[in-house]
């Protein structure tokens, strides 16, 4: 376990898909930097749009529309 708080260099161990499927795509940003490509990681929260649907797990956006 890494003490905190935590540096950018520190090794990571997802626990899920999710996380797994974050650490590659930094890891493939970091490759790409290294043959001076800029690079960009969006990680959205709270997106809201056609199609969501209700449940507990909402976005804030949703959860205020009645407000």
């Amino acid at each position: 376990m890494n003490p905190l708080p935590l540096r950018e260099e520190y090794a990571v161990y997802p626990v899920s898909p999710y996380a797994a499927s974050k650490a590659q795509l930094k890891a493939i940003a970091w490759l790409l930097i290294g043959y001076e490509l800029e690079t960009v990681i969006l990680r959205y929260f709270n997106v809201y749009g056609p199609g969501q649907k209700n449940s507990a797990y909402n976005g804030v956006i949703r959860k205020l529309e009645g407000v």
